[in-house]
């Protein structure tokens, strides 16, 4: 799904182009034109493309969001450029407003996103094995419990860039065809777009998080190592607890695929909460913050979790 997703932005970003950029200046414009000229300025993003499927494929983060951070870090200046040259159209005391409001915002979405990427959903299991000695068994099992963690933010923000891209296309899309009229415009950026984004961001949230996860492999690797699954926190509650097999694995995509969306929620809520200081301080750089802040706290994880599993002992 990363590679159809960076495929797609690509393409959107060539399309932009050619309809803004070059259909001005070319005489005898036509689809087959249009198309070319699209590929061809989307050829760069299929590099980018190819570069984030290796950092993947190599282990070393999602390559993705790892790509799309340095685009946004690239473009940072022009956004300064632009916050800068609003900022000093203010009066003194809208100045100071200003400048604190992104303060306070750029701290709070850095706590908010850093919150939501360590919360998780707790799905309480238990194995039947023994963890005694053969000579010392006595017919009896000792119940292990434990727990299987999934992450609200699985797939980090990647639903939040499919939610920008594909309510942006359809905003090129609606103008193209529509025209830029003054009344279109409004109904799209007060109406549909919001509407859009916020249903393809929870939509691919749900897909992702059930694709990442894989409730099937989970249930087959819980039967082999002889675990149950229980649907409450209190593990003494044995009727409580899932038949192996398909009950698991269905029991399993449900939790999965309510965690996902409830991720899903909790992005459009954090992208519409920082809608109205964007628009009204004029500072555009809360939304690739969130980004930013995601995959930089992801890739951590990542570096974390490799160094406790080759490096335990030196973290112990």
């Amino acid at each position: 799904y990363t590679r159809f997703l960076t495929l797609l932005n690509s393409l959107l970003l060539g399309f932009i182009a050619a309809i803004k950029i070059v259909k001005p200046t070319v005489f005898g414009w036509n689809f087959s034109l249009a198309l070319f000229t699209t590929t061809s300025l989307a050829s760069g993003g299929l590099i980018h493309m190819y570069i984030a499927d290796r950092i993947t494929s190599e282990k070393l983060g999602n390559g993705s969001s790892l790509m799309l951070c340095t685009s946004i870090i690239g473009g940072f200046s022009v956004k300064f450029s632009e916050f800068y040259s609003r900022f000093k159209s203010f009066s003194q005391i809208n100045q100071l407003g200003s400048l604190s409001a992104a303060i306070f915002s750029i701290g709070l979405l850095t706590y908010l996103v850093t919150y939501g990427q360590r919360k998780y959903k707790r799905i309480s299991i238990i194995s039947t094995k023994t963890n005694t000695l053969p000579a010392e068994f006595d017919g009896s099992f000792d119940l292990l419990k434990g727990m299987l963690p999934i992450p609200y933010f699985v797939t980090g923000v990647l639903p939040l860039v499919a939610g920008v891209v594909i309510a942006g296309f359809s905003e090129v899309i609606v103008k193209n065809f529509a025209g830029e009229s003054a009344s279109t415009s409004l109904i799209f950026s007060t109406i549909l777009r919001p509407f859009l984004f916020s249903v393809v961001t929870i939509l691919f949230a749900t897909l992702f998080a059930t694709f990442s996860v894989a409730p099937q492999r989970i249930a087959n690797n819980l039967n082999r190592a002889g675990c149950l699954v229980s649907q409450t926190d209190n593990l003494d509650q044995t009727e409580e607890y899932i038949r192996p097999g398909q009950s698991t694995k269905e029991y399993l995509a449900k939790s999965i695929a309510r965690v996902g969306f409830s991720g899903g929620v909790m992005l459009v809520i954090l992208s519409f909460l920082f809608a109205l200081p964007e628009r009204y301080f004029g500072f555009q750089l809360l939304s690739p913050i969130i980004i930013l802040i995601s995959t930089l706290t992801e890739t951590f994880l990542e570096i974390q979790g490799y160094l406790l599993n080759t490096r335990y002992e030196n973290f112990r």
